[in-house]
């Protein structure tokens, strides 16, 4: 998913996350892109994570079986809608 004008910090407070980062490599169609993956970290308690208009479109994995995490965000005054990314079949 991502968060449209906003920026936000991850920080890990306990356990271990997976988080990826994406762009949009190709519009396939007007319900369809193809995203491709620009930073894959494993973090544990201590490690940051950030997205901003750059660093928009990510994804969040638990590692371990619990993980505690403080989200902060800062919504721009320009902000457009969320979108979401499923795994789609390109057959």
């Amino acid at each position: 998913h991502n968060h449209a004008g906003a920026a936000a910090c991850h920080v890990i407070l306990y356990g271990c996350l997976r988080v990826r980062h994406y762009r949009e490599a190709d519009i396939i169609n007007q319900a369809m892109v193809r995203l491709e993956c620009t930073s894959d970290r494993k973090l544990s308690a201590g490690d940051v994570s950030y997205v901003d208009r750059d660093r928009a479109i990510h994804g969040l994995d638990s590692i371990s079986q619990r993980v505690l995490v403080l989200n902060l965000q800062s919504r721009n005054l320009d902000s457009k809608e969320r979108h979401w990314y499923f795994p789609a079949s390109m057959q």
